[in-house]
């Protein structure tokens, strides 16, 4: 069975320090935009919706608040030493004021991905169509990544090859980015940097 193709880069100076700082403060803005959305409808936590926490789906409470504009589900947090209930509470779309706080929710104030944000700051989307057989039944959707390792970016690109096609055009590398082997890549994943 043929295996997808990639490409493999590595980035590291001080084009890379700076959009490792813009990331940073494009999350801390995230988190502000969160602590600022708890505060407005004073709430202990918020609720994430992947298990990543870069989404948000409802907000959490110690005690039942009188909102009519939200559902509740009581659930419970055990630990070694303690035990706390607290309500899971989720926008009720039936209600004017749950669908405001459904569409706060989905925000991209609040919700945030710091690697797909990587991948935006970088310029490298790249999306591609993989054909993993020969009559062409099966097909697969791969796209870029990056893994953010000490000061270095690692980036893995879908290639042009015979059974994968770019969707689109295929995005420009910037100069700062070398290519580099997958052995590489893999060494540096783990933190091994002797291959620099």
């Amino acid at each position: 069975m043929p295996e997808i193709q990639w490409k493999y880069y590595v980035g590291r100076g001080p084009e890379i320090d700076d959009i490792i700082s813009q990331n940073k403060k494009a999350w801390n803005d995230v988190l502000s935009a969160r602590a600022a959305l708890m505060q407005d409808y004073q709430a202990n936590g918020l609720m994430p919706g992947d298990k990543h926490r870069y989404t948000v789906v409802g907000l959490l409470y110690y005690e039942k608040p009188a909102f009519d504009y939200m559902k509740y589900t009581l659930a419970q947090i055990k630990t070694p030493s303690t035990q706390r209930d607290f309500y899971k509470a989720v926008p009720n779309l039936r209600h004017a004021d749950g669908k405001v706080l459904a569409e706060k929710l989905a925000s991209p104030d609040v919700t945030f991905d710091p690697k797909n944000e990587l991948v935006n700051l970088l310029g490298v989307n790249c999306v591609a169509d993989f054909r993993a057989s020969a009559n062409q039944t099966s097909s697969s959707m791969v796209w870029s990544s990056v893994e953010q390792v000490e000061h270095l970016l690692l980036v893995r690109m879908p290639a042009d090859a015979s059974r994968q096609h770019i969707l689109g055009r295929v995005p420009k590398v910037p100069k700062f980015l070398k290519l580099i082997k997958k052995d590489d890549y893999d060494a540096l994943l783990k933190g091994d940097f002797s291959v620099l």
